[in-house]
């Protein structure tokens, strides 16, 4: 927030009033042949490592988690290539990115508010909203393009009301805010893992964000050029609670 005043002479005048601004980050690319300055740990311990990822070991039946520390606003393109480094336990173990969300330190994982897109190595995924404390399932079910313990890559398109998402390219489907759901259209974003007891590791290959109204990828649009109401994301009754 500023206020200015003016001085005349000597003299000078009382403050105006404050004015809101926010700074916006224009977005980044990382490929962790170095580690970036603005990537900071929410929970757990974060490191880089060769030939070039950004790893966890993750804490037992915890949520690690880190954030770029910039600002990001409505309609861009989010995507992380993250893997699971041991094939063990996967039912315990979540591979997850952070959008449009904010931290806290009163939560189980650090983060409150905005949404979070996650995959578990055995081929299912979840959409869930966050508002503060709570946590609310708004899509889920199974895809046969995960690779079980190989590079995944998540990718979302905002661009409010609508959220698009990829998983290694394929079109997932899409997901509606209408006006009676809780929806956020700025916030930071971020990357985490779910650990249970086994050692497991979590590798981080490839992270960035560009502003872009577009489908990065190929998605399922009607004659008209709209989106097919078939690809349109729901919860999958028999997977209406994360295992973790």
């Amino acid at each position: 927030f500023w206020r200015v005043r003016s001085k005349t002479g000597d003299l000078w005048s009382p403050y105006s009033g404050f004015t809101g601004f926010t700074v916006v980050s224009n977005g980044f690319n990382y490929t962790f042949d170095t580690l970036p300055k603005n990537m900071l740990a929410v929970y757990g311990e974060w490191f880089r490592v060769d030939p070039g990822y950004l790893k966890t070991k993750g804490e037992t039946y915890q949520y690690a988690s880190a954030i770029q520390q910039e600002w990001f606003e409505d309609v861009f393109v989010y995507e992380v290539t993250m893997k699971r480094k041991v094939e063990n336990n996967s039912e315990t173990n979540s591979n997850r990115m952070y959008f449009l969300g904010n931290v806290a330190g009163d939560v189980a994982d650090g983060w409150d508010n905005g949404y979070e897109f996650f995959y578990y190595d055995d081929g299912y995924w979840y959409l869930n909203v966050r508002n503060a404390d709570s946590v609310t399932s708004i899509a889920s079910g199974v895809s046969p393009h995960i690779n079980p313990y190989g590079w995944n890559k998540l990718t979302v398109l905002t661009d409010y009301p609508w959220m698009d998402f990829w998983i290694n390219e394929q079109y997932l489907g899409f997901s509606y805010v209408g006006d009676d759901a809780v929806k956020y259209t700025q916030g930071y974003v971020g990357v985490g893992g779910h650990k249970g007891i086994a050692k497991t590791s979590l590798l981080v290959d490839k992270a960035r964000l560009y502003y872009s109204g577009g489908f990065p990828y190929s998605a399922a649009l009607s004659v008209d050029g709209t989106r097919d109401p078939a690809y349109e994301l729901t919860v999958d009754p028999a997977l209406t609670e994360p295992r973790e």
